[in-house]
């Protein structure tokens, strides 16, 4: 492994203490599991034929966590070489065997399946398996990261028919039982807590009884649980043959009592025709009810293991679905994994074959990731080539933020770290974040409109910097309301001064009230009120929601604009839904008083050695211009002078990277008119990185500078 080192230079002071600091080391993930961190399989790299030899060197580790909590501070587009990274000594190919599909319980233990999918020693024949066999799922201690064998499922070899392996695994929290799919027979294997077999399903046609892969739409490979629904992929061509059928995701319920396989399974789409025909290996749903899909490229012909084409690897999508007016619609955010183009196609589809929901940002104060599900984690072949015009190759995770996009607007993470390696294609599988709790679901209802229209106003008024309430009047003619439900779609900011781009907006409701419907329950962007049936037909629905990013604050003329739908969703006496969608729009302005000098009561933080550094200018100015930004190493203060033209009369604010403004106590004294000196007393601030804005007659300016406990 080659280790990338950054070397950072910084000015800190603690109390009286002038120090410079100079880091340069590779870190490591702390073991147990935490909440943000992604775990990821791969294939090991071996020569041999017989993983028994393989040694226990960093490249035959098939299972790596990545802490990405922090991936928000990171730059795009280059790969993040100083990611701590844990492996167990024990995750490895001589001692494991290869594995791909991961789930992860609410306590930290990982759960892991067995494959072939990285191909063998020849087409036709497996490396030596864990001691679970082909067929194994291993569950990783939460505590201490052992392994031991939770289920050996049917998985056999034959002549010329390799053993395939499992398929992927799925959590039903509420029942504390696992979904694991085998691409052996077919089958839906529905496991206990104790990794015992209660039930199986088998939604096609039965197996051929034959070794190796199941026939072609007979395959099973990605799954999730969502809604007492078990929902998973069928496999029903690959690029061996152009002229085969585009393959598909369908669903079965289970009975929310016992948890068991009920009803017949449903369609609930096909893959559209601008992406390629590849299989769906892993689908995950957020806390909102949308839905990732991640293909895997796929080669192998009949029985064989994956064989080498033309771009091997570079053939997978990772697509968005959300649920609207009773089917799957696919979402507007779009994700470009990797940088290849191969035709007819005319953005890259270099998935491979995971995709994860993952937390947006990293609240150092409170040590707790935050803004769930808000960005998207795929694995990922050829992030970087040559061909792209990169000086490098990757091959790793892509981290995309909700809006989507290119490895442009991604954080990027190599898997070794070797940027001339080019032999790692194909060697990425599965990845899953230890994330949100799972999502309340509501109670099922019947998707019928016939005779069942509402009328809706509304209105939308900020309250806070982060706040705001919306107040709906929804109309029933016909019928009276049992049920209401509300969820947030589609929230994106766009602020008026740098940065102007569009950015994802994470709104949450914090509560929800309705005219005769006593019972609420809210669960992120989602919330529902019921009763007793035919309690009414006019209903005041009223949303306080809290909107991430915070408004801006400084400049005093910056503004931005919050754009966001609703999808409310009315439930009448007869137990008919019906739902229909409203976008709105908030200009966000300030709402808290100006006055660069101005102090507020604060809660005073424990006190320790106080450690600030200085950065740059983060805007480039002229009129008003920041200069000898510099920290005290006697009095916790940061001092600066601001230059420009009547500066003396300028407005100065201090926030936290999030823009949230921070009540500080601000002294100022002028030396004339165009020459302020400032001292910002940052003893009450707590870790973290923060901006100070000034804005004068011309202008504005911002610095930087991070304060350290």
């Amino acid at each position: 492994m080659k280790t990338a080192i950054r070397l950072r230079s910084t000015l800190c002071f603690a109390i009286g203490v002038l120090i410079v600091v100079f880091s340069a080391s590779v870190a490591h993930a702390q073991w147990p599991l935490q909440r943000g961190y992604a775990v990821m399989t791969l294939a090991a790299r071996t020569t041999s034929g017989d993983a028994s030899t393989v040694a226990p060197t960093i490249s035959n580790y098939v299972i790596r966590v990545i802490d990405i909590r922090q991936h928000a501070q990171e730059p795009v587009d280059v790969d993040w070489t100083s990611a701590p990274v844990y492996s167990h000594p024990s995750w490895r190919l001589d001692t494991m065997g290869h594995v791909f599909g991961i789930a992860i319980d609410s306590v930290g233990a990982i759960y892991v399946t067995a494959t072939a999918i990285y191909g063998g020693p020849t087409y036709y024949t497996n490396y030596a398996p864990g001691p679970g066999g082909h067929g194994a799922v291993y569950k990783i201690n939460a505590s201490t990261g052992d392994w031991t064998t939770f289920a050996s499922l049917p998985n056999v070899a034959g002549p010329n028919a390799p053993a395939p392996g499992l398929g992927n695994i799925t959590i039903d929290r509420v029942r504390s039982q696992l979904f694991v799919t085998n691409l052996d027979n077919g089958k839906i294997y529905r496991l206990s807590s104790t990794g015992a077999v209660l039930s199986t399903y088998d939604p096609f046609l039965a197996d051929d009884g034959l070794a190796g892969l199941a026939p072609l739409g007979e395959r099973v490979w990605g799954v999730a649980y969502h809604c007492n629904r078990i929902y998973f992929s069928r496999w029903r061509g690959d690029l061996s043959d152009p002229t085969l059928p585009r393959n598909e995701v369908w669903s079965i319920a289970i009975h929310p009592t016992t948890g068991d396989f009920v009803g017949t399974p449903v369609l609930e789409l096909t893959l559209p025709t601008n992406v390629p025909n590849n299989p769906v290996s892993d689908i995950e749903f957020s806390s909102a009810g949308e839905m990732l899909l991640a293909q895997r490229t796929w080669y192998g012909v009949g029985k064989m293991l994956p064989a080498p084409g033309p771009n091997w690897g570079l053939h997978a999508g990772l697509l968005r679905y959300k649920y609207l007016a009773g089917s799957w619609q696919p979402a507007p955010q779009t994700y470009s994994v990797g940088c290849i183009v191969n035709l007819p196609y005319s953005t890259p589809f270099s998935c491979a074959g995971g995709a994860a929901w993952g937390y947006g940002n990293y609240d150092t104060t409170l040590s707790i990731p935050i803004l769930c599900d808000s960005v998207v984690v795929s694995t990922g072949d050829r992030l970087h080539n040559g061909s792209c015009g990169y000086p490098d190759i990757l091959n790793g995770l892509q981290i995309f933020p909700s809006i989507g996009g290119t490895t442009s607007n991604s954080v990027l993470f190599d898997i070794d770290h070797i940027h001339n390696n080019g032999v790692d294609v194909a060697f990425q599988g599965d990845v899953d974040v230890f994330s949100c709790s799972p999502v309340l679901c509501p109670p099922p209802t019947i998707q019928c409109c016939t005779g069942f229209t509402t009328t809706l106003s509304s209105s939308l008024t900020q309250t806070s910097m982060s706040t705001a309430t919306l107040t709906t009047s929804a109309t029933i003619p016909t019928a009276s309301y049992s049920r209401v439900r509300v969820t947030i779609l589609d929230a994106t900011v766009r602020r008026t001064c740098p940065p102007t781009t569009l950015q994802p907006a994470v709104i949450n409701i914090s509560s929800m009230s309705v005219t005769g419907l006593p019972t609420t329950t809210t669960s992120g962007a989602t919330a529902w009120s019921s009763g007793v049936t035919g309690t009414t037909s006019s209903a005041n629905i009223t949303l306080a929601l809290n909107i991430q990013p915070s408004a801006p604050f400084a400049p005093w003329w910056c503004r931005d604009t919050v754009k966001f739908c609703v999808r409310y969703e009315f439930t009448n006496a007869a137990c008919v839904t019906c739902d229909t969608t409203v976008c709105y729009t908030l200009v966000r302005k300030q709402v808290l008083s100006q006055g660069g000098g101005s102090t507020r009561a604060i809660v005073p933080l424990p006190q320790g050695t106080a450690q600030m550094v200085s950065k740059p200018l983060a805007i480039p100015a002229t009129d008003p211009t920041i200069k000898n930004l510099a920290p005290n190493p006697a009095s916790s203060v940061i001092t600066f002078e601001l230059h420009g033209t009547e500066v003396s009369t300028s407005a100065i604010h201090v926030a936290d990277a999030s823009g949230m403004p921070k009540n500080v106590n601000i002294r100022r004294s002028s030396a004339d008119t165009n020459v302020e000196h400032i001292t910002i007393d940052c003893s009450t601030l707590a870790q973290g990185s923060y901006v100070v804005t000034c804005t004068a007659a011309h202008g504005a300016t911002s610095a930087r500078f991070d304060v350290r406990r």
